[in-house]
Parts: C-alpha cells; sequence; structure tokens
C-alpha cells in the first residue's frame, strides 16, 4: 500500500474554506487532490458523527466556519439566496477589470444609465446589447 503524505489537516481545510479546490490546495501543500479530499470527507464524516462545532474545534478551522455564518447572514439580510452569491461573484469579476469598487457600483451604475440617456440610448437596451456583444466575443473569441 502506498504512504500517504502527512499533510496538515488544518490547513487543507482553511484552504478549502477559502474557497481553493482541492487540485489548488493540493498543489500548495504538495499533495495529491485525493489527500486532500480525503481529509475533506473524514472532516464532515466527523462532523457527521459528534457535530460541527466539535469537528470545527478539532480541526482548528472554527473561524472560517464562524465566516461562512456571517456570510450566510449578510446574504439573508440581503434578501438573497445561496445562489445568488454567484451573481455577485460574476458581477464583481465583471467589474474588476473596470476598477469599479464594491462601494461604488450604485454610482457606476447610475452614471452608465445617466450617460445613456444622454445619448438617448435606452438603458436596458443598451445592457442587452452590451451582454450580447459579451457572448459574441466569448463565443468567437475575436473582440
Amino acid at each position: 500500500m502506498p504512504r500517504i503524505p502527512k499533510i496538515d489537516p488544518a490547513e487543507a481545510l482553511r484552504l478549502l474554506f477559502d474557497g481553493y479546490s482541492a487540485r489548488k490546495v493540493g498543489e500548495v501543500l504538495g499533495v495529491d487532490h485525493g489527500t486532500v479530499q480525503s481529509v475533506k470527507k473524514k472532516f464532515l464524516e466527523r462532523a457527521e458523527k459528534v457535530s460541527l462545532l466539535t469537528a470545527t474545534k478539532e480541526y482548528d478551522v472554527e473561524e472560517q466556519v464562524e465566516n461562512l455564518i456571517k456570510l450566510g447572514g449578510r446574504i439573508t439580510k440581503a434578501d438573497l439566496e445561496w445562489k445568488n452569491v454567484e451573481d455577485g461573484v460574476d458581477i464583481a469579476e465583471a467589474l474588476r477589470p473596470l476598477d469599479v469598487k464594491p462601494k461604488t457600483v450604485t454610482q457606476f451604475i447610475n452614471e452608465v444609465v445617466m450617460e445613456s440617456e444622454k445619448q438617448k440610448l435606452d438603458p436596458p437596451l443598451l445592457v442587452k446589447t452590451v451582454h450580447e456583444m459579451y457572448l459574441n466575443q466569448d463565443a468567437t473569441g475575436k473582440t
């Protein structure tokens, strides 16, 4: 039986909680992604057996779980669902190259709407057209 490399399970879980894939965590820790998957599986099994709270303490990942709980609270307060978070991430990724910061999104949108109205463009039509152009760019690979 091949020897499984030793890794710090807490470090692997922290990276997973931070959103890295098992493959990326494996690269960072110098192990196969299957080893990382094994750590994740053992953590989930332990959480199911003794409780999530106990497992997070044993694996030293309370902070990461607490952050997820806080994020869940913010999502609920914003009257969103978890599936909406992906939309938010997509929007943030699209705005990043434009150097639009989260606190200035509303201002940015208002400026786009005002400028489109100045140019006598229908804002929803402008957004739809830009979206179609973006999809076309992705499909053809041409700008």
